[in-house]
């Protein structure tokens, strides 16, 4: 900065270094040199590194104080100096003009106080040769087109090679020292203004009420005007740095402060000048006009010159407020700027844009504005504000043609404020362990804790979130509602308008303070360490980011992370920033003691107001849309329940796990263990936001020893396998179990961060695995190991080499004693029959245990009863949540009339559990048999030949029950084929189930129906139902059958001989099989009143059905497949006016992909089948359930599937010439299974704990808006009871809550093979049976057996291909087409 001159209307200059006097400083500077000539650098050390040249610097004595040098060196064009002229010790990098932060786009001012310190403790010679600085990529990166680097310091690319080396610039220099001194500027500046009300004091009263039109004190001295940029000064002198002379006896000028970017200069008798600016101004019309001479700077009096860069400005500071551009958002306006002034009228000089008359006095006291903006009605329309706040920020004067008065302007950004503001008081830290704490390896198997006992609760915490819906949606202001094309289904009415009864749901009341914002951050990094690390290491990446930035790691308390990517917090950690960076270490194996760091960015994403959320909850703006609040909510939970606690781990997304609570799997010797949990989730719901906790039950590795899996998968010694011990072990996480002796190159080695390795392979005996050593000795893993690590488990001859480093040549290798296995590692391959029956066993709670483990266990484990102390997270974001389940309005809707044929109808006793026989009934429709030409069919069995004659006489009994008692009910009886009067005995090897050999076997048998009995259910006889199911669907296209010798066996529980001889113990067996049988034919079973339990849809008259119910689903490869495993989608369509006759359409597509591909083709197939069977009419409504998908593809499903269905429809009727050209209405609902609410009655009502069949909950946990509801359907056999969440995306039909819910019942009673109903839609569930056959068709790839090597997934895509192409078909259903139009997939 310039010096002010003080003759008489004189101009501020300066006369040169000569002229100037030495400034004293710090000559204390101890920082020792880090340059690599010392000598030099001893020198020179107190010479000021950027005067213009060294004989300057060594006359001027700054003593490398660079701020003094800065105010006796002022950059030009408005100072003395070009920044060519500076920085003697420095040559490169100028662009030629003064450097703007605007130029350099330097936001971070830590950076440039880090440039700034470095510069000062640096001798002259050394220049910048160890600087290192935090984002300096980022702060050097642009100077017009110019990359600049530091000089010593070779940065790396991001191939990990060093880049090309250059020299910092003296205008990124410049440019740091310029951000420095305008921040600190504006800070004393803030400080100054902020006292007192507006903090009017010296130069800043003067100046203010210069602003205001009073008069100034004419007889101050110009040093004493003001000291600061911005300040003001009258009578004889002159401003100092964009002072304001006015109205004084001598005339003097004044200078803008190039800091402060905006001044006031003119006036008096004297004319000024603004440097830097355009947004200065000389807008006092009552001032004379100086006569002392113009300042080049200005081409007429007042009037600045535009120069490079034009600052935004504040359009609300004052004219001639310091403030103007060094803010540009109006809420900091609100905080720098104070309008409480009264005294001096402050407030009437605000917002100098607008002046329509309205006096901002009235606000000073209160800042009520309600009345203003939306007069009596006392409302603050938020949304309306938002965008009036936008135009005010863009410097408008009026909006939606509305003038803005200043009043108006005013109470607009006060009321914004309030809403954007969170007032949270900084929470006390939260201690939390260090991630490098020693890890606990549990090397005794963990005591047991059994489930809580049941026991009897409260009736649970009344919710009734009917109360004020449904909504009027004609009442909703048009801002508060959505547009037609977004809307789902709204829901127009309820199911009952007085419920009969509630019961409990295991969701609990969440209460939210209405101030509370939840800040979202990511956090990322373009390092390819960040990109290559595995969820672990990113995880301690962000918890090192957490721990190194202040601005998180001392709000710990109120911040939380997925520690993937995202962080959330109830302050506003960066202020005006968007993003800081942050180092981390990285460290890598082998390099510990040279660990390199990466940049960690910390950028702000969004924000999430709770008040937003509860106005969506209570029904006043459903133009809310859920795009992560509830899991910024779900991030905090997190934080609430881990934090501190030693019994519970976190496993999974929004899954806990309660380490007592764990049992063996199985005694098979793998070691896997089932261990307890819940799950808990934030929803949104009904005039509620609740938290869903529910039980769970899975499976995880048990902590022991490498060694002891290997005993157990019998993989030891010379019954190594290595794909066997790969299959489970793989990519483990192990503990070295032993203290290795620390060396003087690697003193750290136990620290237990390094002990921690993954499993990468296995190796084979280590006896038998040689390496050269360092001494150039061949010698074996096991002797090298035994020699190295003398405290080490020895091992045996058996024991096998485990790979903890990578691929080769980078392979470390321990015995397998050497290694524990860490606990808390969940299990995530698939489990066989047997250890899923004992899961099943383990995982099965009654009602009445499920509540008491969820109301005990798991709110203790989650630290949310009340006898645990409220999580610090909690505390400082004001949230809590309740100790007991809500209760809910429920009804119970009327079971349907199930009738057989003659109308015999089911009883209503049995009816009423849902469940039901078939005794003494004939089903409605046998009219097609498995012969084509009404001839008697036969049928041909095949059983394995295993050399068990004692199981041969069985298997005679199961062939007499099966053609006796199959074809009961109506169905036509099938003779022994000819060529198959004894069952054909298939070996069990690969050869004999080949694709070619088991074709030509059963060719051979010339049977219409084929029947396979395997001995029992598990992977190994599975993979022989696939096979057959390949052969008879895809090739022959003969219907079959699979029975299981053990299921059969199982239907005599007590003296086999005894009740075999009655021909009556596998009755209910085969009578099930014989339901399979005739919907295999394409036949119907039962039927529902067509009138009384089909509102809408149904008829007598066959002639008169226009209604096609579909079902839809998608089947995914899991995490084992093969690479290059498609999903499988499939489509189902009722064909009668039963709704019991179905037809199925299946595609392949992209792997994973929910959405399905080819909709509107399966739907055309199916839609012109459903013609053809019905007097070639197209029909007008379409019934459509859609299983499968999350929330967040309902948009989807409504945008592209349900086209997709019109379009089929359209190209089906321009198929059949039908002319009526009316688009059919269409009901869409999705059905979810995959949630975890729950029901419990209050009072008994089945035998089981459940609740009733029928039970239909459609408030509190559902939408306030759209149409939804739960429905439990069905009596469940064990457990406990899930219902089906039902969401209606679409409408046309015209149901009403009541229509909709109880048809959706009553046709979980339509499942053809069941005499009970089911849990989710008769056909949701079909579309489930028919993509588990799509299953059958690729099983190598689902199970993960056939692998390609290297090219895994182009061989994989050919291998799906050739899979479903074995029937000869190119496109479509890859089934052969003899079965057709028949539902032989059930």
């Amino acid at each position: 900065m310039t010096k002010p001159s003080t003759k008489k209307g004189g101009q501020s200059g300066n006369k040169g270094p000569a002229q100037q006097k030495p400034a004293g400083g710090n000559k204390g500077n101890t920082n020792p040199s880090k340059g690599k000539n010392k000598q030099a650098a001893t020198a020179t050390k107190d010479l000021c590194i950027r005067c213009p040249n060294l004989p300057l610097s060594i006359q001027n004595k700054h003593n490398n104080e660079i701020d003094k040098c800065s105010a006796t060196y002022t950059t030009a064009p408005n100072g003395t100096h070009p920044v060519s002229n500076l920085w003697w010790g420095f040559s490169d990098g100028v662009v030629g003009h003064n450097i703007t932060l605007a130029d350099m786009k330097i936001y971070t001012f830590d950076s440039c106080k880090k440039i700034q310190n470095e510069a000062k403790a640096v001798g002259a010679e050394e220049k910048f040769e160890n600087l290192e600085i935090p984002g300096m990529e980022d702060v050097f990166r642009r100077a017009k087109g110019v990359v600049v680097w530091d000089t010593g310091v070779p940065l790396l690319g991001g191939d990990g090679k060093k880049t090309e080396t250059k020299v910092i610039s003296k205008e990124a220099l410049e440019a740091a020292m310029k951000a420095v001194r305008q921040e600190k500027d504006f800070k004393v500046q803030q400080s100054a203004l902020r006292k007192d009300g507006v903090g009017l004091n010296g130069g800043h009263a003067q100046f203010m009420k210069a602003l205001l039109g009073e008069p100034a004190v004419g007889n101050a001295p110009g040093a004493q005007g003001g000291t600061q940029a911005g300040g003001v000064s009258g009578g004889s002198g002159g401003a100092q740095d964009g002072g304001l002379a006015d109205s004084g006896q001598a005339s003097g000028s004044g200078q803008a402060s190039e800091s402060v970017q905006a001044g006031m200069a003119g006036g008096g008798g004297g004319s000024g000048s603004s440097a830097n600016t355009t947004q200065g101004t000389t807008n006092l019309a009552s001032r004379p006009t100086g006569k002392g001479p113009a300042d080049p700077a200005t081409t007429s009096v007042g009037t600045p010159v535009t120069t490079t860069s034009t600052p935004p400005v504040c359009p609300r500071c004052p004219v001639g407020c310091p403030f103007k551009n060094l803010h540009v958002d109006l809420l900091v306006c609100l905080d720098d700027v104070s309008p409480l002034d009264k005294e001096k009228k402050l407030p009437e000089v605000l917002w100098p844009n607008i002046t329509t008359e309205n006096s901002v006095a009235s606000l000073v006291e209160g800042f009520d504005p309600c009345g203003l903006l939306l007069g009596a009605e006392k409302k603050v329309d938020h949304d309306v504000i938002a965008v009036m706040m936008q135009s005010l920020q863009a410097g408008e004067t009026a909006y939606d043609g509305v003038p803005f008065t200043k009043a108006l302007a005013e109470a607009t950004l006060v009321e914004y404020y309030k809403k954007q503001r969170p007032r949270l008081e900084p929470p006390e830290r939260e201690p939390r362990k260090s991630h490098l704490q020693p890890v606990t390896i549990h090397k005794e198997v963990r005591s047991v804790q059994p489930p809580p006992a049941p026991r009897t609760f409260a009736s649970g915490v009344d919710h009734d979130g009917r109360t004020g819906f449904p909504i009027d949606f004609d009442s909703l202001p048009d801002n508060k509602k959505l547009a037609s094309h977004d809307q789902y289904a709204l829901r127009e009415s309820l199911g009952d308008a007085e419920p009969n009864h509630s019961i409990c749901v295991n969701h609990f009341e969440v209460t939210l303070p209405d101030d509370l914002v939840l800040y979202e951050y990511e956090v990322s990094s373009t390092s390819p360490a960040w990109a290559k690390a595995t969820r672990n290491k990113r995880k301690v990446f962000v918890r090192d980011a957490i721990d190194n930035m202040p601005e998180l790691k001392d709000r710990a308390n109120a911040i939380a992370s997925d520690y993937y990517g995202k962080i959330v917090s109830g302050e506003n950690l960066l202020g005006h920033e968007q993003s800081k960076d942050v180092l981390v270490w990285n460290f890598k194996p082998g390099t510990y003691d040279k660990p390199e760091h990466i940049t960690v960015t910390v950028k702000y994403n969004c924000e999430y107001r709770m008040d937003n959320l509860k106005d969506f909850v209570f029904g006043r703006d459903m133009t809310y849309a859920e795009r992560g609040a509830a899991q910024a909510l779900n991030m905090v939970v997190s934080k609430a329940v881990a934090a501190g606690s030693e019994k519970t781990f976190m496993a999974g997304n929004n899954k806990f796990f309660y380490r007592p609570g764990w049992q063996q799997l199985s005694d098979d010797g793998l070691g896997l263990i089932a261990v307890r949990g819940y799950y808990c989730s934030v929803r949104p719901g009904m005039r509620a936001v609740t938290l869903n906790i529910n039980s769970l039950t899975s499976v995880f590795y048990r902590p022991q020893t490498v060694h002891q899996y290997l005993v157990g998968l019998g993989c030891t010694g010379n019954g190594y396998d290595e794909e066997r011990a790969k299959a489970h072990l793989i990519r483990l996480r192990v503990f070295v179990n032993f203290d290795r002796e620390p060396s003087v190159k690697d003193a750290d080695r136990d620290q237990p961060e390094r002990r921690n390795k993954t499993i990468y392979g296995f190796a084979g005996l280590a006896k038998d695995l040689f390496f050269v050593n360092e001494d150039n000795k061949r010698v074996s893993v096991l002797s090298h190991l035994r020699l190295k690590y003398p405290r080490a488990p020895k091992g045996t001859d058996d024991s096998i080499a485990v790979n903890v480093g990578a691929r080769a040549p980078n392979e470390k290798f321990y015995l397998a004693e050497q290694l524990d296995v860490l606990s808390d590692q969940i299990y995530g391959k698939k489990l066989d029959s047997s250890q899923t029956a004992s899961m099943i066993e383990l995982a099965r709670r009654s009602p009445v245990q499920n509540r008491t483990a969820i109301l005990e266990e798991g709110l203790q484990s989650l630290r949310l009863d009340k006898a645990s102390p409220t999580p610090a997270i909690f505390d400082a974001l004001k949230i809590t949540v309740g100790s007991n389940m809500l209760s809910v309005p429920a009804r119970h809707a009327r079971h349907p009339k199930v009738t057989y044929r003659g109308n015999k109808a089911v009883l209503d006793d049995a009816l009423k559990t849902a469940k039901w026989n078939t005794r003494s009934m004939k089903f409605v429709d046998t009219a097609k048999q498995f012969s084509p030409n009404n001839t008697t069919g036969t049928i041909a069995f095949l059983q394995i030949d295993d050399g068990k004659k004692n199981l041969d006489k069985w298997r005679g009994v199961y062939r007499k029950n099966f053609l006796k008692m199959s074809f009961n009910n109506g169905v036509q009886a099938l003779t022994l084929s000819s060529a198959n009067e004894e069952s054909t005995k298939l070996q069990d090897d690969d050869e004999t189930w080949g694709v070619k050999s088991l074709t030509a076997t059963l060719k051979t048998l010339k049977a219409d129906l084929l029947v396979l009995m395997l001995p029992k259910k598990n992977s190994h006889w599975a993979s022989r139902h696939a096979a057959f199911k390949v052969v008879t669907d895809q090739i022959l296209g003969i219907k079959s059958a699979v029975l299981c010798e053990e299921s059969m066996r199982g239907s005599f529980p007590n003296n086999m001989e005894a009740e075999a001889a009655k021909d009556t113990g596998m009755a209910a067996y085969f009578g099930n099989y014989a339901m399979k049988l005739n919907l295999r034919l394409g036949n119907a079973n039962h039927r529902l009143d067509y009138d009384r339990d089909l509102p809408l849809i149904g008829t007598p008259n066959a002639q008169k059905l226009d209604t096609i119910i579909l079902g839809a689903d998608v089947t995914h490869p899991g995490g084992g497949s093969t690479s290059g495993t498609p999903s499988v989608a499939a489509l189902v369509g009722s064909m009668d006016h039963n709704f019991a006759v179905y037809s199925g359409q299946m595609r392949r597509q992209l792997p994973k992909q929910e959405y399905i591909d080819y909709l509107d083709d399966m739907a055309y197939e199916l839609f012109l089948e459903w013609a053809e069977r019905n007097g070639n009419r197209m029909p007008s409504r379409i019934l459509w359930y859609r299983d499968g998908v999350d929330e967040g593809q309902y948009s989807k499903v409504r945008d592209e599937e349900v086209t997709q269905l019109r379009r089929g429809w359209e190209k089906a009727r321009k198929q059949l010439g039908w002319n009526q050209h009316t688009a059919p209405q269409i009901t869409a609902v999705i059905v979810a299974k995959r949630h975890h609410t729950r029901f419990y009655p209050k009072v008994k009502e089945l035998e089981n704990g459940n609740c009733q069949p029928g039970t239909i909950v459609e408030s509190s946990i559902t939408s306030p808006y759209f149409m939804d509801f739960y429905l439990q359907s069905h009596n469940p056999l064990i457990g406990t009871g899930k219902p089906a969440h039902y969401f209606v995306i679409e409408n046309g039909i015209g149901f009403t809550a009541e229509q909709l819910q109880n048809l959706t019942n009553n046709i979980c009673y339509l499942y053809g093979r069941s005499t009970n109903a089911v849990s989710y839609a008769t056909p949701a569930y079909y579309a489930d049976r028919l993509c588990e056959r799509g299953r059958h068709y690729l099983r190598e790839m689902f199970d993960g057996e056939d692998t390609f090597g290297d090219d895994d997934e182009q061989r994989g895509n050919q291998r799906a291909k050739d899979c479903w192409e074995r029937c000869g078909e190119i496109y479509g259903n890859p089934w052969h087409p003899n079965l057709n139009r028949t539902m032989f997939w059930m």
